[in-house]
């Protein structure tokens, strides 16, 4: 029995393999082929990369080897319903993993063999492995703590807040937080570069207590947290920011279950939890907004597409980001000008994608709200806040992000 299924399984296998070898060989005929034989997508959301376009032949790239390379991933390129194969492939090995790991009752094992992710069975959860402890690192954190002390020392009347965003990598609650040796957790991060900020700095912890908490606030397969635990860290944020202003009410939600959301951590992991996520909203009433994005106007839709997920004019893509799908992707810089409040104070929040989906919150409170992706803005923070007199800043960033050399250079870089 055992013989013929691995009999049947070589010959589909073998037939599948021709078929891709065929068609790639064809494509570089003027010879039309079969819709059935073609890969019909140019990009994957689940690998995040575009698919390698048909190489060109020459001598050069023969020689040097360039044209083998990009053939052979051509040729893997052309896989029909290439997703699904990567992911049925790595759920057989995840399933031989959970199996030899049964009897020493482990329910926390990488996603499939050699993989940087692992799956909690347990809480339904894919989390990254946490990262080690490195000279590098410290390097980093150093680096990053002086230059935001540079920045609060060199602009002293401003009010400023720092949040760090809880990141799996770095939490306590990460499923795999007792097999890596070394890893770099919130204790460490404390006294490696939160100590180390300056007093007028103000600093927001936003450690989830443990796994559960995170569970709540966070996805389940993906890095960002949802709306709910944007929101609670914007009211500590707000306690901090201004203390004894009163939150946005919120009186309601919206919950889109019928757009399932496989995130970041289950695509690297191509391992899809039983329960997908959904996205959230919520409900409160919202000032007069208006929105510039990258200099150019724009709605307050674009910040957060309620009206495209109640029509259902989303991506069909089963891997898209929802998150960034909904809230936004990253942008250089957000003004987000509140006309409910002509006379009130501006804020600049220097933040990742994180904030995307919290800076509403925020705007709610100021006249107008600055958001700056230190990755894509092309001036320092000295020279925005020289341009533009804001009286409170606040970076809301994870561990991930604030040792980038990029936002370091943009923190601490000198003014024009």
């Amino acid at each position: 029995m055992y013989q013929s299924l691995r009999a049947a399984f070589i010959a589909c296998f073998s037939l599948v393999l021709c078929a891709i070898l065929i068609t790639a060989a064809l494509s570089f005929l003027p010879v039309g082929l079969p819709a059935w034989l073609k890969n019909p997508t140019y990009s994957s959301q689940l690998e995040g990369r575009t698919y390698e376009k048909r190489p060109s032949l020459s001598v050069a790239a023969l020689e040097d080897g360039s044209f083998q390379d990009a053939f052979e991933q051509y040729v893997s390129d052309r896989i029909p319903s290439r997703d699904r194969m990567l992911m049925a492939n790595a759920s057989l090995q995840r399933a031989l993993i959970a199996t030899a790991a049964l009897p020493f009752g482990y329910d926390v094992y990488p996603t499939f063999y050699g993989s940087g992710t692992v799956y909690d069975s347990k809480a339904d959860m894919v989390a990254p492995l946490p990262e080690r402890q490195s000279p590098k690192q410290e390097e980093s954190y150093r680096a990053a703590a002086e230059a935001l002390s540079a920045f609060a020392s060199a602009h002293p009347d401003l009010n400023m807040v720092f949040c760090e965003v809880d990141r799996l990598e770095f939490s306590g609650a990460n499923p795999a937080s007792g097999l890596i040796s070394d890893p770099i957790d919130r204790p460490y991060m404390r006294s490696r570069f939160l100590s180390q900020l300056p007093s007028n700095l103000q600093v927001v912890d936003l450690e989830a207590t443990d796994k559960e908490a995170f569970v709540t606030d966070y996805f389940r397969s993906d890095h960002h947290w949802n709306v709910g635990g944007a929101y609670k860290g914007y009211t500590k944020i707000l306690d901090t920011l201004l203390p004894g202003a009163t939150p946005v009410t919120v009186y309601g939600s919206d919950t889109w279950d019928n757009i399932p959301f496989f995130g970041s951590n289950a695509r690297l992991g191509l391992c899809e939890v039983v329960e997908h996520d959904v996205i959230t909203d919520l409900a409160y009433d919202e000032s007069d907004l208006s929105v510039r994005i990258d200099e150019r106007d724009e709605s307050i839709e674009s910040l957060r597409h309620r009206e495209s997920y109640d029509a259902g004019a989303v991506s069909d893509d089963r891997y898209q980001n929802r998150y960034a799908e909904y809230f936004h992707g990253d942008f250089g810089i957000i003004e987000i000008t509140n006309h409910d409040k002509p006379e009130g104070e501006d804020i600049v929040l220097i933040g990742d994608s994180f904030s995307n989906a919290m800076e509403r919150f925020v705007a709610e409170h100021y006249r107008t709200t600055y958001v700056i992706d230190p990755r894509r803005y092309p001036e320092t923070l000295g020279d925005f806040v020289e341009s533009h007199p804001v009286e409170n800043v606040l970076f809301v960033l994870g561990g991930t992000t604030y040792v980038n050399p990029t936002v370091i250079s943009f923190i601490g870089g000198a003014e024009g």
